[in-house]
């Protein structure tokens, strides 16, 4: 990477750039419009002409086989890369136009491979983000973990991950990773790679602000 994960990739020319604008929650729509993408300039186009158009309130899944393209999609809609070709519009603004702290600020995102860290479950959930009263628990339930929370002898305090064992299943950490990024109430919500059927899936929710 040209820059650690919480600063903009610093500027390749001396010239001046125009200032960036602060990514607002989203009141419309994203936009994946003529989208081309390739690693390297000498490698061939893994994507080619990508249209995705999802509206606030609603979602979509991408399915297809190993290879297919979706998580580079998805990694896209991360701005973990650029385009080639083609746009990725919030509401109509390119989110390569927009700094990248704000854009983080409304995106969530929840990997396949759970993501536990020894600590409470309380602590899990908001992972560095201050805590609001009461949000911790609507997040669990949102995630539909709650009930298996309050069933444990010290409820959201009891500590997971590492060498703690809290005898939950691996679906139900994945509930707590769901949870987590619920709770920042993201404007939109990017889910990487469940499963129907034999075809690998990525689903990218959007949550209503």
């Amino acid at each position: 990477m040209d820059s650690t994960l919480d600063e903009e990739p610093p500027p390749k020319k001396k010239d001046k750039t125009p200032e960036k604008a602060t990514l607002q929650p989203l009141s419309d729509s994203v936009n994946v419009k003529d989208v081309v993408f390739s690693y390297t300039a000498d490698s061939p186009n893994v994507l080619k002409g990508v249209d995705v158009d999802v509206n606030k309130g609603t979602y979509i899944v991408l399915c297809g086989e190993s290879g297919s393209g979706k998580s580079t999609v998805l990694n896209l809609m991360m701005r973990f890369f650029s385009p080639k070709e083609g746009s990725i519009k919030w509401d109509g603004t390119s989110i390569y136009d927009t700094t990248l702290a704000s854009f983080r600020d409304q995106v969530g995102v929840m990997f396949q491979k759970t993501m536990i860290y020894q600590a409470s479950i309380r602590d899990n959930i908001m992972f560095g983000m201050p805590e609001v009263p009461g949000a911790v628990e609507k997040a669990a339930q949102d995630a539909e973990i709650a009930d298996v929370i309050n069933r444990l002898p010290d409820g959201y305090d009891t500590i997971i991950g590492g060498d703690s064992i809290a005898g939950m299943s691996g679906g139900q950490l994945q509930r707590i990773c769901m949870a987590r990024a619920l709770y920042r109430k993201p404007s939109v919500l990017l889910l990487d790679e469940g499963k129907i059927s034999d075809r690998l899936c990525i689903l990218l929710l959007k949550c209503q602000v």
